[in-house]
């Protein structure tokens, strides 16, 4: 991608950090959007992201404030349970901008969050979200297959030999499976658009790599096996 701005949009609680230092680790330089959105720029430009199943991001951001004594939701949202912080963002359509430590962001990090920072800022405009991603994204990849998205990441923009390891990772949080159904209805029911992103994406990713050619598909066989 010479001669462009490659940029990666870090959308939170995607598994951002480890790729972010993977690219740290390029001798090209790589633009990053960490808390911003999608915009275009006055000269050729693409895009990468990862997307993740909104339920399991909704869950782990959840778990992650919990957790974490540094975030500034941190003191009010571990004396919450699961289902407390999910009631909590349901309310708020307006959307409007509140301060850090004020409860109703958590809507703001949680309810379509992805229609929001790839459509520029509309939570909403599912759209508008689509357009970008099919005319400015090279590679949407997804946290749930990380190393796929790596690969593909990889092959795209010729990255060179790099160390995977996680980072950022949420310890003892309960997976989907564990979290009651009327508990995901709701996580559902805020995030109807970044759903159908998700399954758009997934649809796309799942195409892309069922036609890899016989030796990318040896190749990424071998590269997943040695990590």
């Amino acid at each position: 991608m010479e001669n462009k701005i490659n940029c990666f949009l870090h959308i939170p609680k995607t598994g951002g950090q480890t790729l972010w230092h993977i690219l740290k680790e390029q001798d090209e330089t790589y633009m990053i959007l960490h808390g911003e959105y999608f915009r275009e720029f006055d000269k050729p430009f693409s895009y990468f992201t990862m997307i993740r199943n909104p339920i399991d991001r909704v869950i782990s951001t959840y778990y992650y404030i919990s957790s974490y004594v540094r975030d500034p939701l941190h003191e009010q949202v571990k004396k919450m349970t699961i289902e407390d912080f999910v009631d909590h963002i349901q309310e708020d359509e307006n959307e409007r901008e509140y301060a850090k430590n004020d409860l109703r962001s958590l809507r703001l990090r949680t309810a379509n969050l992805a229609t929001r920072y790839i459509s520029g800022g509309n939570a909403s405009n599912l759209e508008k979200a689509k357009i970008n991603l099919n005319r400015h994204f090279t590679v949407i990849g997804l946290t749930e297959r990380y190393l796929e998205s790596l690969y593909l990441l990889k092959k795209t923009y010729n990255l060179s030999n790099f160390t995977y390891k996680k980072r950022n990772i949420t310890n003892n949080r309960k997976k989907i499976e564990d979290i009651p159904l009327k508990i995901i209805d709701k996580i559902a029911n805020v995030n109807r658009f970044d759903i159908q992103l998700y399954e758009s994406v997934k649809n796309e990713f799942d195409f892309k790599i069922q036609n890899l050619d016989i030796h990318s598909k040896n190749e990424l066989n071998k590269w997943i096996s040695k990590e």
